[in-house]
């Protein structure tokens, strides 16, 4: 198994002068998972934050990636986009299921084994979820990209892109592993 390295990423937004509302993302994420804190003594952990105005109402929006109890080893766990409402109030955004939407076909059964994916806003102001799996590809090339832009009501699906180049099971006959 490819280990997963947690790390906090504060990634730099496209430029904008849209306001960001105070709010505490890690108090609020601890609240919604104080069993982690209460049982096992562990917070949550932010892996990414980012801000962007989606709605375009002239309020930024969170974009978080993070990591409660319930992941293990697995990787982030918890991705949202958060409409800040108040210094201690967040509702969160509804983000399409993914499934490709001229087959239907759940694009994440072409990944192989641990996946993992990041939340971001693209220079182009969509939401983008970068998908990493355990596949045999060239450093830095992600098996799946969805682009996905708000719709007034939801995040949905925009573009897919897909990258099967390089694609391996795991146990691909003559794959060496180092």
């Amino acid at each position: 198994m490819v280990p997963f390295v947690s790390l906090l990423l504060l990634i730099s937004a496209p430029a904008s002068s849209v306001p960001v509302a105070p709010f505490d993302v890690e108090a609020h994420l601890n609240r919604e998972y104080a069993e982690c804190i209460t049982r096992l003594d562990q917070p949550v952990t932010i892996n990414s934050l980012q801000h962007f105005d989606f709605t375009g109402d002239g309020q930024a929006e969170v974009i978080v990636t993070a990591s409660s109890c319930h992941t293990g080893t697995a990787g982030p766990n918890l991705h949202t986009v958060f409409e800040v409402i108040s210094s201690t109030e967040a509702r969160e955004l509804p983000i399409a299921k993914i499934r490709d939407p001229t087959s239907g076909e759940r694009l994440l059964a072409s990944l192989e084994g641990n996946r993992n994916h990041f939340l971001y806003v693209s220079e182009e102001g969509y939401l983008v979820q970068e998908y990493h799996d355990e596949s045999v590809r060239p450093e830095g090339q992600s098996p799946l990209i969805v682009y996905l832009k708000w719709n007034g009501q939801a995040f949905e699906i925009e573009r897919i892109e897909r990258d099967s180049a390089g694609r391996c099971p795991r146990d691909c006959p003559g794959l060496r592993r180092d």
